[in-house]
Order: structure tokens, then sequence, then C-alpha cells
């Protein structure tokens, strides 16, 4: 019975050196690579080679899209049971990138959301 106590204890304190889970588009977190978009300059070619394919792509009318993407980061705690009751577990961060019927970006938005 000590030794499954034991090794009970011993594995919670290693998950809570668990770095967590990281999804979707990290790039959108990096500001030297969001910074080198342009409004008025960069193209849907650039941002692409700069973040990557976007999570999603909204066409709207006259020709005009609009990108999304999407990060998602759980810490660790967020895996153990009754651990994380009161707490926020989860930021959530989003990059939407607008571009006109030429396919230039016109303007760019970020949010944060923690869960």
């Amino acid at each position: 019975m000590k030794k499954i106590i034991a090794s009970a204890i011993v594995a919670a304190a290693a998950s809570f050196t668990l770095a967590g889970c990281v999804t979707g588009n990290a790039s959108i977190t990096d500001e030297q690579k969001v910074s080198s978009i342009q409004i008025g300059r960069s193209t849907t070619h650039d941002v692409e080679n700069i973040l990557g394919k976007p999570g999603d792509v909204e066409l709207q009318q006259g020709g005009e899209q609009v990108w999304t993407y999407q990060t998602v980061k759980t810490n660790a705690v967020a895996f153990i049971p009754f651990a994380n009751m009161m707490g926020k577990s989860e930021q959530e961060n989003n990059l939407t990138v607008r571009f006109n019927s030429k396919g230039v970006v016109t303007a760019m938005g970020r949010g944060q959301h923690n869960m």
C-alpha cells in the first residue's frame, strides 16, 4: 500500500513538471514574424511564407479574403484530475489578416483569451 501511495505521489509530482501542449500555428506568437507583415505591401504569398497556411479562409464579396490563424496552449495542470478546478488552463491566441481583391494585406487583428 505504501508503494502505491509513493508511486502516486511521484507520478503527480512528475506531471506538474510537464510543459503542456500547444496546438495550432505557434508562429502567430512570434512577434518578429508577425511584425514583418506590412499593411499595404505584404501579399497572400508573403503571409503564407511567413506564417504558413491559415486555419480558416473566408472569401468576402468583391474578392476580398480573411485569413484566420489560431493557437491554443494548454498548461499541464489541465490534465491532472481536480487540480484545474479553480484556474484557467488554456490560452487561445488568434490572428486575423484581411486581404483586398488583389491579395494585398489591408488590416490585421489579434486576440487573446484565457480559458
